[in-house]
C-alpha cells in the first residue's frame, strides 16, 4: 500500500494519496543549487544539496457522507499524459485509488485549485479525446479563475481540456471565502495566477492547504520567487503569514508526508505541535 498521510480536523478527514515522489533539479521551482543548500533545514524529508522533493499526489476530503479530491496529480502532465505512457499512468492512479479505499466512482466533488494543467482530473478517451476520471463528480474551480479562463485566452497544454469541460457543461465554480463543507474554507490569494485559491481547516485555522503558493517547503524559507509567481512579493506575503503562526501546512506536491509546521526558524515534517 502507498504511503498515505491521514489528518482528523474537526469533522473533516482528510487523507493524502501518494502516487510517486521524486527528485527534482531546483531550476524547476524557480530555485538555485545555492537557493536549496542555504536551507539549513532541507534534509532528509524536503532535499538532498542538489535537488529539492516532489510528489505527484491526490489529497482526499471527507465530510458528512461527501468525498472531494483536491487538486488529483495537479503539474506532472508531461509525464502523466505523455501519449505513450499516459495510459498506463492513468490506470495505475485509478488503481491506486481503489486500493486505499477510494474508488473513482465514489468521488463526487474534484476541487481544483486554479486553471493550469489536468493532471488526473480527466483521461484520454479512445478517440483521442478527453473524459473525466472520475466519473460521478463534478468538476469545481474558482470562479475568478473562471473568469480569468474566459477574459484573457492562455495556451496551456491543457486549455482545449478545460474548454472542452466547460463547454459540456461539467464545471461549477466557487466563490471567495465559499465553506466547501463546514470547517474547509476558500481563500482566493492570487499570486501565482490570478485564480489561484488556498483552502483552510478549522476555527483557527488549524491547517491550510497552501495550493502552489510553495512548490517546495524550501520556498518557505527562499524568498521571492519570480519564475513561479507573477505577483512574487504577494505570494511570498502570504506565505509568511501562513507559516508564522504555527498552523499545519499541506503541500500539494510536496515529498511525502507532504505536511509540516513552522517552527524555531525551521519547517518540520509531521502533524505535531
Amino acid at each position: 500500500m502507498a504511503e498515505r498521510t491521514t489528518l482528523t480536523i474537526g469533522g473533516i478527514t482528510l487523507t493524502r494519496v501518494l502516487y510517486i515522489d521524486v527528485m527534482i533539479a531546483p531550476e524547476a521551482a524557480g530555485l538555485t543549487v545555492d537557493d536549496v543548500q542555504s536551507v539549513t533545514w532541507r534534509s532528509p524529508e524536503w532535499a538532498s544539496d542538489t535537488e529539492f522533493g516532489a510528489s505527484a499526489s491526490a489529497w482526499i476530503i471527507e465530510s458528512d457522507g461527501r468525498r472531494i479530491v483536491l487538486d488529483p496529480l495537479q503539474a506532472a502532465d508531461e509525464v502523466l499524459h505523455d501519449p505513450a505512457a499516459g495510459a498506463v499512468h492513468t490506470d495505475a492512479f485509478v488503481e491506486l485509488m481503489e486500493r486505499e479505499g477510494f474508488p473513482v466512482a465514489t468521488i463526487d466533488t474534484v476541487l481544483i485549485s486554479h486553471i493550469e494543467t489536468v493532471g488526473m482530473m480527466a483521461r484520454r478517451d479512445e478517440d483521442g479525446g478527453w473524459v473525466p476520471l472520475f466519473p460521478n463528480a463534478r468538476i469545481v474551480i474558482p470562479v475568478a479563475s473562471l473568469v480569468e479562463f474566459e477574459r484573457v485566452p492562455r495556451e496551456f497544454p491543457s486549455t482545449a481540456v478545460w474548454r472542452q469541460f466547460i463547454d459540456a457543461g461539467l464545471v461549477d465554480t466557487i466563490d471567495d471565502d465559499t465553506e466547501v463543507v463546514p470547517g474547509m474554507r476558500a481563500e482566493l490569494t492570487g499570486a501565482h495566477n490570478p485564480g489561484h485559491t488556498v483552502f483552510h481547516f478549522g476555527p483557527s485555522p488549524d491547517a491550510t492547504w497552501i495550493g502552489h503558493l510553495a512548490v517546495s517547503p524550501l520556498h518557505l524559507a527562499t524568498g521571492l520567487c519570480a519564475q513561479q509567481h507573477p505577483e512574487p512579493e504577494r505570494a511570498w506575503e502570504l506565505l509568511q503569514g501562513f507559516r508564522d503562526d504555527g498552523r499545519l501546512l499541506l503541500g500539494p506536491l510536496w515529498p511525502s508526508p507532504g505536511i509540516g509546521r513552522w517552527r524555531d526558524n525551521a519547517f518540520h515534517a509531521g502533524a505535531a505541535e
